[in-house]
C-alpha cells in the first residue's frame, strides 16, 4: 500500500471524482471519431475543390497528397494535444483517481484510436515512424527500425541506435499496483533487437547488443547485460553456444593439410 494516499484518492471516489472520470471517458470515446470525422470531410472537400477547379486527371494524381495531408494534421493534433493536458512525462507515482491519471490516460486514448489509425499505424517497420513519435517526446535513435505503436507515456521512452523493436512490442511504461500509478524510464541502448510480442517493464535496462526473443517479459528492475541473448516469461539468459573443440588427431590433420604436407 501506499500511505501517502488516501482511500479517497485510490479505492473510495468521491461522487464529485466519479462524476468527472464519466465525463472524460465519454469524451475519450467520441473525440477520436469526430477527429476522424473531419480529417475525412477534408480530404472529400479537397479532392472536390480539385476535382472542380483542376479537373478529372489532376485530381487523381494529387488524391494521395491531400489524404496524406490531412492524416499529418491529425498527428500533429493529437501531439499538440498531449503537450498540451500532460506536458512531458517524468518518473512519478499518482494515485488512480487523481487529476493526473485522468489526463494522461485520456492522451492515451487519443493517440490509439486516432493518430494510430489515421497515420502511424502505417508508418511501423519504415524510417518514418522515429521521428513521427518524437514529436510525441519519445527519444529514438539513428537508423533505429521500431514496428510498433504501443506507446504511451512517450518521453520515457529512450532507444538507442541501430535498434530493432518488432511488431506488437510493448514498451510498457507504466503500472497500476494497489490503484497506484507508478512510471518510469524504459531505456534501449544501441544495437539491440527486441523480438515482436514481448513486452519490456519501466525500470529495466536493455544494454548494448542485446537479443530479446519473441514473446518475452522483461521484469521491471532488470538488466540484461550487453551482448546476450534472453527468451521467454520472464526472460531468461540463452547460454552461449560453445563450439567443440577438435579431436587430438583432427588439429594435425588440419595443420598438415594447410601446409601440404602429407599422412602416412
Amino acid at each position: 500500500m501506499f500511505d501517502e494516499f488516501t482511500e479517497a484518492q485510490t479505492y473510495s471516489p468521491s461522487r464529485r471524482r466519479v462524476r468527472t472520470r464519466y465525463a472524460v471517458e465519454a469524451l475519450r470515446i467520441v473525440l477520436p471519431s469526430t477527429i476522424l470525422a473531419l480529417a475525412m470531410f477534408a480530404t472529400l472537400y479537397g479532392l472536390a475543390f480539385l476535382a472542380v477547379n483542376w479537373g478529372t486527371a489532376t485530381t487523381v494524381l494529387l488524391a494521395p497528397l491531400v489524404a496524406l495531408t490531412s492524416s499529418v494534421v491529425v498527428v500533429l493534433a493529437v501531439a499538440a494535444l498531449k503537450w498540451c493536458l500532460v506536458g512531458r512525462y517524468h518518473r512519478r507515482v499518482e494515485p488512480l483517481w487523481s487529476g493526473f491519471v485522468r489526463r494522461t490516460e485520456f492522451v492515451t486514448g487519443i493517440y490509439e484510436a486516432a493518430a494510430v489509425p489515421a497515420l502511424l499505424a502505417w508508418l511501423t517497420g519504415t524510417p518514418l515512424l522515429p521521428p513521427a513519435l518524437r514529436l510525441y517526446g519519445a527519444r529514438i535513435g539513428r537508423r533505429t527500425i521500431i514496428e510498433t505503436t504501443y506507446l504511451t507515456e512517450f518521453d520515457l521512452v529512450d532507444v538507442g541506435d541501430d535498434v530493432a523493436i518488432g511488431d506488437g512490442v510493448s514498451l510498457q511504461t507504466h503500472l497500476f499496483e494497489d490503484r497506484v500509478m507508478k512510471m518510469a524510464y524504459v531505456p534501449i541502448r544501441d544495437r539491440a533487437s527486441i523480438g515482436s510480442k514481448s513486452v519490456v517493464l519501466y525500470d529495466s535496462l536493455v544494454e548494448e547488443d542485446v537479443t530479446l526473443a519473441a514473446l518475452s517479459l522483461v521484469m521491471k528492475g532488470e538488466t540484461l547485460p550487453a551482448g546476450t541473448s534472453w527468451c521467454g516469461i520472464p526472460a531468461q539468459k540463452v547460454p552461449q553456444a560453445v563450439e567443440p573443440a577438435p579431436a587430438s588427431g583432427e588439429g594435425e590433420l588440419v595443420a598438415l593439410a594447410g601446409s601440404g604436407g602429407s599422412v602416412g
